[in-house]
């Protein structure tokens, strides 16, 4: 459920307890950290962020660090996730931000979103190498 769309707790609740839902999308990190407060136990950052300091509060958070996955498509956030670590205990989850977008005519056509550098197979698997090696 994205919860930009969704603005209220009590109806998040309710549709979350229907079969077939599982999970929100959140808007910003802090709003996820909310979230996760307030009991949500599957939250999808939808975006990539720069919050330090929430960041230092996902890391220094079991409970938080345990609902709460963030979104990354460049080792430069991989980095600032890290940083923000410092004296955090907690592993952060992280999910690649993909570009899915259709190219056509040699990239001259694009259907869909441009919402993230990471479009071509090889680029990807780049991240993924980047996030393997990255401690946390």
């Amino acid at each position: 459920v994205a919860s930009k769309s969704v603005r209220c707790r009590a109806l998040l609740e309710r549709v979350l307890a229907r079969p077939g839902f599982a999970g929100i999308m959140s808007f910003t990190l802090a709003e996820s950290l909310w979230l996760a407060r307030e009991g949500f136990d599957d939250v999808l950052l939808a975006y990539p962020s720069t919050d330090r300091p929430a960041y230092a509060e996902l890391a220094a958070d079991p409970k938080l660090a345990a609902a709460v996955t963030v979104m990354v498509d460049d080792p430069a956030q991989l980095r600032l996730i890290d940083a923000a670590r410092e004296g955090g205990t907690e592993e952060i989850r992280v999910c690649l931000e993909l570009d899915t977008s259709l190219r056509l005519l040699g990239g001259r056509v694009r259907v869909g979103a441009r919402r993230s550098p990471l479009h071509s197979p090889a680029r990807v698997a780049d991240m993924a190498r980047a996030v393997a090696r990255t401690p946390g």
